[in-house]
């Protein structure tokens, strides 16, 4: 898909101030085009996949064959939601093989950065597993956030446990 010339000469010709607001409200498909028409990319110099985001983040992650087919899995899903393709997948591996830590810290992580308009969360059977990977992409968050341009808004606190009512 091509970007009208008219639309891409409009946006150039637009004050900078503006042009944040602007492309926010556009689809993300359309941003996809007009940064590829530009000569860029919304991922540029990112990772493209979870796998990538984890040996980016941790020099001493072992990727394995499982896990490099898994992260690539995910990030074929992912671009089928981006194209607006619905999808749903199931991962079923053996305990203790890396999985919840692909899926759970660096998956979360990856599409923070590469669609930060989504919303993301992190559920689980037991409610110490969600607690416990919510906090592990928190620090991660916290102790990378600048190189990997994402913040925590000052407000947001621990969801884990809502108070019980008496």
């Amino acid at each position: 898909m091509a970007v009208d010339a008219e639309l891409l000469a409009a946006l150039l010709a637009t004050d900078d101030r503006l042009l944040p607001e602007i492309v926010e409200a556009l689809p993300e498909s359309i941003v996809q085009v007009l940064l590829q028409e530009l000569g860029g990319s919304a991922t540029s110099g990112m990772p493209g996949s979870p796998a990538e985001q984890a040996r980016e983040l941790d020099s001493g992650y072992v990727l394995r064959d499982h896990l490099r087919y898994l992260s690539e899995r995910l990030a074929v899903a992912v671009r089928d939601v981006e194209a607006g393709t619905n999808r749903r997948l199931v991962v079923s591996m053996p305990p203790r093989l890396g999985k919840s830590q692909l899926t759970s810290v660096y998956l979360p992580v990856w599409l923070l950065r590469i669609n930060p308009k989504w919303k993301i969360g992190l559920i689980s059977h037991d409610p110490t597993l969600a607690t416990g990977w919510g906090r592990a992409v928190r620090q991660i968050v916290e102790q990378h956030g600048d190189e990997l341009g994402l913040g925590i808004a000052p407000d947001a606190g621990k969801r884990g446990h809502l108070p019980h009512r008496r």
